[in-house]
C-alpha cells in the first residue's frame, strides 16, 4: 500500500439491531481497503466507545420507527419546496420535531391542476438524540447519520430499472424501491422468522401491487440483500424476477477471518457522496460537531505556538546567557580605567606647559607670505597715490588661523578733485584684483586727501 495516498481513517458504525458492526477503513486513490472489522451487542457498545481513540465516525442506523409518505404538493420551486414537505409532515404525522429525506418523483395532472409527487422519509428527534448523545457522552463526533435502506440504495438499484429491495434486521423485513439510487418508497414489514419465509413474500406481493396502482412504479426485478438468499424458504412465486445482490467486494473477508457481506451496510456507507443528500444529522448537531473540530484544531494550533514560542526563547536564552559571558570574559581583559585615568591626567599637565609655544609656531607657520603681499603694493602706489603706512595683524579667531588683517593709510597728492576721485578708483580697482586679498573697508576723506584701505589675506 502506498502511504502516501493515504488520505484519513474512516470507521463506520451500523446499528443493525442488537448488534453493532464496525469497520475501519482507509481510502486509497479512488477506493477504500477495509482494514479491519468487529461485532459487539448494543449492550457493550457504550464500553466500545470510551475505549476506542478515534474522534470521528460514520453511522448507519435501521430505523424501525419512522414515518414515509408520497405527498402531492403543488409544483413549487425548490427553495421553497423543503418548506412545504415540512409543513405537510407536520399535519399528517403529528410530529414537532424531527428530520427528513425526500426525493421528487415526478409531476402528474390531478384535476387540471399540475401537482408535483415528492416521497418523504422522516425520523422523530428524540430516536435521533438518543443516538447523537451516546457519541457526545464520550467526546466521539458523527459525520453523518444514514438509514440503512438510503446506504445500501446506491448498490441495489444504482441502475434506470426500478428495483424492489429486501433487506433484513433480525426478523424486520425492509421493502424498499429504489431507481437510479434514490429510495421512492420505504415499508417496514414485522415477521416472526429470520430469512424468506411465504408470508414474507404475500407481503412483498402487496407491496408491488401497490406500488403499480398507486405511483405508478413497476419493480422488475426483487433484490435480496445479504443473507437472505441463503435463508431462503419460499414456494410461493409472485411473477416478478427474485435475485440475490451480489457484488465482488462482498465475497472477500476482511483479514481472512471475517466475510465482507456481513457488514454490507457499514462498507456501503464509505461509498455515499456528499451529493446524495441522505445524512439526517440535525444541523445544530452538525454545527455543535464542527464547533468542536474548529475548537480542537485552534488548541492544536496553540500549543504548536506554544511550542515555537518556548523554542525560540531557548535559543534567545542561550543567545544571552552566551553574550553575558563574552562580555564578561572581555571586561576582565581590560585594564583599570582609574589608573589610565590619572595616567592621562599628570601626563597632559607636564605637556601644558609647552602649549604656548607649540601653538605660537603652529600660527606662524600657517601665515601668508607678507613680502610678496609688500611687493605687490609697491607697484600700485605710485604717482598720485601714495602709502603712508601699513599695519598687519594676526588674527585670533580659531576658524582663520593663518590668515593676517591689514590696514593700509596714504594720501593723494593731486589737488583737483576729479582727478583725485579717478585715480582713487583706479587704486581700488587694483587692490581688489590682488590675488589673496580681500578688500572689506575703504574711505577717502576730499578736504584732507587721506585715503585708508581694511582688508584681510589669507
Amino acid at each position: 500500500m502506498n502511504k502516501g495516498l493515504v488520505r484519513k481513517k474512516n470507521v463506520v458504525i451500523s446499528f443493525e439491531g442488537d448488534k453493532v458492526n464496525i469497520i475501519y477503513a482507509v481510502k486509497v486513490a479512488d477506493a477504500f481497503v477495509v482494514e479491519d472489522a468487529l461485532t459487539v451487542s448494543d449492550t457493550t457498545f457504550d464500553a466500545y466507545l470510551e475505549k476506542e481513540p478515534a474522534r470521528n465516525f460514520t453511522v448507519v442506523n435501521s430505523f424501525t420507527q419512522f414515518f414515509s409518505d408520497i405527498f402531492t404538493l403543488p409544483p413549487a420551486p425548490d427553495n421553497l419546496l423543503k418548506s412545504l414537505i415540512e409543513h405537510e409532515i407536520r399535519k399528517v404525522a403529528k410530529l414537532n420535531d424531527f428530520a427528513f429525506i425526500y426525493t421528487i418523483l415526478g409531476e402528474k395532472i390531478v384535476e387540471q391542476k399540475k401537482v408535483k409527487e415528492v416521497f418523504v422519509y422522516a425520523v422523530a428527534m428524540e430516536h435521533i438524540q438518543k443516538i447523537v448523545e451516546r457519541f457526545i457522552a464520550y467526546g466521539k463526533v458523527i459525520d453523518a447519520l444514514y438509514p440503512d435502506v438510503f446506504a445500501v440504495a446506491g448498490f441495489v438499484g444504482g441502475g434506470k430499472e426500478t428495483v424492489l429491495g429486501v433487506l433484513e434486521t433480525e426478523t424486520n423485513k425492509h421493502l424498499f424501491i429504489v431507481k437510479e439510487g434514490k429510495i421512492l418508497f420505504v415499508r417496514v414489514v414485522q415477521a416472526f422468522d429470520m430469512g424468506m419465509r411465504d408470508h414474507d413474500m404475500q407481503h412483498i406481493n402487496m407491496t408491488v401491487n401497490y406500488c403499480r396502482q398507486n405511483l405508478r412504479l413497476n419493480p422488475q426485478r426483487i433484490v435480496l440483500v445479504g443473507h437472505l438468499c441463503r435463508n431462503f424458504f419460499v414456494r410461493t412465486n409472485i411473477g416478478v424476477p427474485m435475485v440475490s445482490f451480489t457484488h465482488p467486494i462482498f465475497r472477500q473477508h476482511i483479514r481472512g477471518q471475517r466475510r465482507a457481506v456481513d457488514y454490507m451496510l457499514p462498507i456501503a456507507a464509505l461509498f455515499i457522496g456528499k451529493q446524495a443528500d441522505i445524512d439526517l444529522l440535525p444541523p445544530q448537531d452538525k454545527r455543535l460537531f464542527q464547533i468542536d473540530k474548529v475548537l480542537r484544531f485552534c488548541v492544536v494550533c496553540f500549543m504548536f505556538f506554544v511550542l515555537g514560542t518556548l523554542v525560540q526563547g531557548n535559543f534567545i536564552i542561550k543567545s544571552i546567557i552566551d553574550a553575558r559571558k563574552d562580555f564578561t570574559a572581555l571586561r576582565s581583559n581590560l585594564p583599570n580605567l582609574g589608573n589610565v585615568l590619572s595616567q592621562y591626567t599628570a601626563e597632559r599637565s607636564e605637556f601644558d606647559i609647552y602649549r604656548p609655544l607649540f601653538e605660537s609656531l603652529r600660527r606662524n607657520a600657517q601665515l601668508p607670505d607678507l613680502f610678496a603681499f609688500l611687493q605687490q603694493l609697491a607697484g600700485i602706489f605710485r604717482g598720485a597715490v601714495m602709502m603712508k603706512s601699513i599695519t598687519a595683524t594676526a588674527q585670533e579667531k580659531s576658524d582663520a588661523i593663518g590668515g593676517l588683517d591689514i590696514t593700509i593709510q596714504g594720501i593723494m597728492r593731486v589737488e583737483d578733485l576729479v582727478q583725485m576721485q579717478r585715480q582713487y578708483h583706479q587704486m581700488i580697482a587694483t587692490v581688489k584684483n590682488m590675488p589673496g586679498f580681500t578688500l572689506i573697508d575703504q574711505s577717502l576723506d576730499l578736504k584732507t586727501r587721506q585715503w585708508n584701505l581694511r582688508g584681510t589675506i589669507q
